[in-house]
């Protein structure tokens, strides 16, 4: 898209072996940000940061896996997109991958003659992964159908993810990984993680993004750990308010920001107007006092100037 019609921001990253520096880029369409932000002006909301959900997963992951200095993955399963990011010491890569678990529901509702609806509720109600090979079929017909095609989309999965590892390897310079930590939505779908180990041979665990945060109390731990693996975004870019974040983007619209800028400035405009008009009005009261005592000297000396007047034109 021209630059005109976009919002973007970059991260230094560190730099290469080479000298060059690694930076992640990223941008969006204008309108699909500001829209955003209309929706949260509509609900009486202020958004002071638009992140990008790498950026936000990468936060989250160093604020609590810290320690760990060998090569990691974390995979991201969406519902159309899926976010796979590589740390390493003093690395970081991610890459977005054009797959995501609504495809599963598609083909299943294509293949069921069901609406998208109701094979999305049975898909996350008994859908799991198909562990391939000799295991033997379950008897619901439902379940038959979405291990399979769930199976065949992970597969699709690991052949973008193997690619992406090679590439990080070859062209980024990096190190084999030695564990995947799994988050998203579609990320717990029965069997998720034995397929991955299975098929990448390294320890396969979901990812905690609340392990270094401490909770309120008030919180239900047990309904917490449901959907742990689904807030990996938000504790990163909830981090933005608490602490110092190794990445730090802003995808805000120019014309949000002069917006923002100009309503940040508008008390001091509206006191500025004020104190002009109260300057205004009482430089009008001082002149109308002024002419009053100018009307009255005017008064005062009429009769005498009448009368001189009048001796003038007899003399």
């Amino acid at each position: 898209f021209p630059l005109s019609e976009v919002v973007w921001d970059y991260q230094i990253l560190g730099q290469a072996a080479g000298g060059e520096l690694e930076v992640l880029l990223v941008a969006i369409k204008s309108e699909i940000v500001e829209g955003l932000f209309r929706v949260a002006d509509a609900a009486s909301l202020k958004l002071h940061v638009a992140d990008v959900s790498p950026a936000a997963l990468c936060n989250a992951f160093k604020f609590n896996y810290g320690d760990l200095e060998d090569c990691t993955m974390l995979l991201d399963i969406g519902a159309k997109t899926s976010n796979l990011l590589f740390f390493e010491k003093g690395k970081v890569y991610s890459r977005s991958i054009n797959l995501g678990a609504n495809s599963i529901t598609q083909d299943f509702a294509a293949e069921s003659k069901l609406k998208w609806e109701q094979a999305e509720k049975i898909k996350i109600e008994e859908g799991f992964v198909s562990l391939g090979g000799a295991y033997e079929e379950p008897e619901n017909p439902n379940q038959a159908a979405i291990s399979k095609i769930a199976r065949q989309f992970m597969t699709r999965l690991h052949i973008q993810v193997n690619q992406t590892m090679q590439f990080y390897r070859g062209q980024q310079g990096g190190s084999a990984p030695v564990r995947l930590f799994l988050s998203g939505g579609a990320s717990i779908m029965p069997y998720t993680a034995q397929f991955f180990a299975e098929k990448l041979n390294v320890p396969v665990e979901y990812f905690n993004p609340f392990r270094n945060v401490q909770i309120d109390p008030a919180v239900n731990l047990e309904e917490l750990a449901k959907v742990a693996h689904g807030l990996g975004e938000v504790v990163g870019l909830g981090l933005r308010n608490l602490a110092h974040c190794p990445v730090e983007l802003n995808l805000m619209p120019e014309s949000t920001r002069k917006w923002r800028a100009f309503n940040e400035k508008k008390p001091y405009i509206i006191a500025t107007l004020f104190t002009i008009v109260a300057v205004v009005a009482v430089i009008g009261l001082l002149f109308a006092q002024l002419n009053s005592v100018t009307v009255g000297k005017l008064d005062d000396i009429k009769d005498p100037l009448a009368k001189a007047a009048a001796k003038d034109q007899q003399f």
